[in-house]
């Protein structure tokens, strides 16, 4: 990375990156994630990955991972319905609200920040999370966006757009996706 200092990978089998990591280097997956969660390549290459999608041990394909595991970890995961579980409605959700996704070093505090549409994703959240703990910033930090149409609900405290008879987003995948077991595979039909 230009001028990051990366810190020790954590165990991939206890991160969930060696279960993904297959999953996600497949190239209609990633022409398809790419736009969907609008990646703003500017900002994912130089050492951070772009060039490198596969290699688990990039931010890249740890983003990529914890957005696989978005899309497809509900058995139905075709049902984006928001009257279902956040494992479902969860991927629409950051599809709908992401303005632009980046990765950065380091702001110094966080692992992550939401402002005026865009998500910047620091190295604490690639290197300190699981790949549920990653999909779960997603949720959280789409919370802090500006109020679209997208949201049938509306957070007051953050003055986000909130899904229908949820109050809170965050912690939504840790529950939903970590209830002591690790989602099944699944055929891929979204790309």
């Amino acid at each position: 990375m230009t001028s990051c200092s990366v810190p020790d990978i954590p165990d991939k089998d206890v991160s969930g990156d060696n279960l993904y990591g297959p999953r996600i280097c497949d190239q209609p997956f990633i022409d398809w994630a790419w736009p969907a969660y609008k990646f703003n390549s500017d900002y994912w290459r130089h050492g951070f990955g772009f060039e490198d999608v596969c290699n688990t041990d990039l931010p890249t394909a740890r983003a990529l991972s914890a957005i696989w595991l978005l899309n497809y970890s509900a058995d139905d995961y075709m049902n984006e319905e928001w009257s279902s579980s956040c494992l479902h409605w969860a991927c629409r959700y950051v599809r709908e609200q992401v303005g632009d996704l980046r990765a950065k070093c380091s702001n110094g505090t966080y692992i992550a920040y939401a402002f005026g549409g865009h998500i910047e994703l620091y190295l604490g959240c690639f290197y300190s999370k699981s790949v549920p703990g990653r999909a779960e910033t997603l949720v959280h930090e789409c919370r802090q966006m500006p109020i679209s149409p997208a949201g049938r609900g509306l957070d007051q405290e953050n003055l986000a757009p909130i899904p229908h008879g949820v109050t809170r987003a965050r912690g939504c995948m840790a529950r939903c996706i970590c209830g002591g077991s690790t989602p099944k595979a699944r055929v891929q039909r979204r790309p």
